[in-house]
């Protein structure tokens, strides 16, 4: 589960949101002084949130494992996204995402389920390969914004994962 703390800085007291994946495997990573948490879904995908997010504006970034079906095939040509809505439209639509490689096309959903497109990862639209070549850095996705914040509790943290990937 993911928990709220509330710690003081030297100037004044300020509330961040520090994010937990669980008490035994803390998966965060340490990068310029922001706090990651990366989950995990069935169906191959990686999300990660940040400190900078609060419980009402969740912004996360969606990827594919290096464990996903995408690995199983011919490198990626195209990949073809959902137009990015504006404010007022509805995010409870479901995100699909289109890749197409040599020899088949691959529709993925989403593993949150109340999101918003919000921003593509414009290197991948030149170079896809780097989703087969580099899918946990150069190769994520795109930018969300997560509606509700048990879609991404209710993913796997990297142990139940990596177990979830042995068994299957």
């Amino acid at each position: 589960m993911i928990s709220l703390k509330t710690f003081k800085s030297t100037n004044s007291i300020r509330n961040r949101i520090f994010f937990s994946c669980n008490n035994n495997n803390n998966n965060l990573k340490n990068l310029s002084n922001k706090f990651f948490c990366t989950r995990y879904s069935k169906n191959h995908f990686w999300v990660s949130i940040n400190n900078n997010n609060d419980n009402n504006n969740m912004i996360g970034t969606l990827g594919l494992t290096e464990n996903g079906p995408i690995n199983k095939f011919d490198d990626v040509l195209y990949i073809k996204f959902p137009i990015i809505k504006d404010e007022n439209q509805s995010d409870n639509e479901p995100l699909t995402i289109s890749l197409d490689t040599i020899s088949d096309q691959i529709l993925l959903n989403s593993p949150i389920k109340n999101c918003k497109l919000i921003s593509i990862n414009q290197d991948i639209l030149d170079y896809p390969n780097y989703i087969n070549s580099s899918p946990m850095s150069k190769g994520w996705l795109c930018k969300i914004k997560i509606s509700n914040i048990n879609d991404f509790n209710s993913l796997m943290n990297k142990n139940e994962y990596d177990n979830y990937c042995k068994i299957n």
